[in-house]
């Protein structure tokens, strides 16, 4: 089963990019122009990670982030093109962001970060309860 992820950005270009790169390499796809139609897709499409940008109209990527995670353990890649200074990585982190790249990017490194994250959950998955 192909697994699915959720982009995010409103610069029509870059999700349309990333859906035709990542469907390449075998995962299902679906995108989201602001933050408040990237929640409604989370809860609609249930995928198993996100990519957002921060600066979105309607709901600031912290905030999506932020949303997700109180809900779910399912990773999240932050990227931006503003935010490039080591604080807001870390206040991303403080989000519960999975892993955060800066824009321009080559998107071999976000594949790299997507397959190591889906490789982390499906690891959790699988792991025995420990009591």
């Amino acid at each position: 089963m192909k697994k699915k992820i959720l982009v995010v950005d409103d610069e029509v270009k870059i999700c349309k990019m990333l859906k035709t790169f990542l469907e390449s390499e075998g995962f299902e796809t679906v995108t989201a122009g602001d933050g408040q139609m990237a929640l409604q897709k989370y809860d609609d499409e249930k995928p198993d990670l996100v990519i957002t940008d921060l600066l979105l109209p309607k709901v600031h990527g912290f905030e999506i982030c932020h949303r997700i995670k109180e809900k779910s353990a399912t990773p999240v890649i932050l990227m931006t093109a503003v935010y490039t200074q080591t604080k807001y990585k870390i206040e991303g982190k403080g989000h519960g962001a999975d892993d955060y790249i800066i824009k321009p990017f080559n998107p071999e490194e976000l594949l790299s970060k997507v397959k190591k994250l889906l490789e982390g959950v499906a690891e959790g998955a699988q792991a025995p309860a420990s009591e």
